[in-house]
């Protein structure tokens, strides 16, 4: 895995692996695409408004759903979940 790959999400690996766009992310999320980008990257997560990543990652759990994904929610937000964690304690 190059050091790309490791930078993105939970959620963005698996919307790579259902093949859904960062495009249809940005559409369904109405958000930019560099927002919808950067969101879906752990490293520049926290840079984003939380607002954004919310849409972002509301948007990833739906089309991922749509597409026939059944599994835990958790596993796309775990990310998320652990950059608010990181910066409550900052």
């Amino acid at each position: 895995m190059n050091s790309r790959e490791e930078q993105l999400s939970a959620a963005r690996r698996l919307l790579v692996e259902f093949g859904i766009s960062l495009e249809e992310i940005a559409n369904h999320a109405q958000v930019s695409h560099d927002i919808a980008d950067h969101a879906l990257q752990v490293d520049c997560m926290p840079r984003c408004p939380v607002v954004s990543l919310i849409r972002v990652q509301t948007a990833a759990e739906i089309l991922l759903r749509q597409k026939g994904w059944d599994g835990d929610a958790d596993v796309l937000w775990q990310d998320f979940y652990a950059m608010l964690s990181a910066q409550a304690e900052s």
